[in-house]
């Protein structure tokens, strides 16, 4: 990824499961997640609709402390969707968090026991895929916290990436 950017992780390259480089899935995402969740699984759970998470999970946003600004669009889905302190607190800090944290902030929607994640996720997936098509089509541009259209995160990340608060280090 670091030789071709995070547009390798586009699968076919129709659509970005990030949506911050291209378009985003257009239809609702239900992701299943346990163990070690750093750096880029937070931020595919912060473009994803549903989320469900193991007991065992541990998060954490590490880039803060390789003096690196998250490019999967943490920057600006974490203030919007857990609220400006919660996403402060561990995108300034670095600070790893459970289940439990990410519950209460409102990254994941339900926790199940280790185990039972992945089938609880797709219980609800197919539970949303019996749902009218045109009713579960994302009417929301608030999944991209940005409003839609490809690169319109990307440009944001290269302004902000280009200032010296992307260098490593106090100032």
């Amino acid at each position: 990824m670091a030789g071709n950017g995070p547009q390798v992780l586009c699968g076919s390259h129709r659509f970005d499961p990030f949506g911050v480089w291209r378009d985003p899935v257009p239809k609702p995402v239900v992701m299943a997640v346990n163990g070690i969740a750093f750096t880029l699984s937070i931020e595919l759970a912060l473009a994803a609709d549903i989320v469900i998470a193991a007991d065992d999970v541990r998060f954490r946003q590490l880039e803060i402390g390789r003096g690196i600004m998250p490019f999967g669009g943490a920057t600006f889905r974490a203030p919007a969707q857990l609220g400006w302190g919660n996403a402060m607190r561990f995108l300034l800090t670095a600070e790893e968090f459970g289940a439990a944290e990410a519950l209460r902030i409102g990254l994941v929607q339900e926790v199940v026991p280790a185990g039972a994640h992945v089938q609880r996720a797709a219980d609800l997936a197919h539970l949303t895929a019996e749902q009218a098509r045109r009713a579960c089509r994302p009417p929301w541009p608030a999944r991209a916290g940005l409003g839609r259209g490809p690169g319109r995160g990307a440009r944001l990340y290269r302004i902000a990436a280009a200032g010296h608060h992307a260098q490593p280090g106090r100032r």
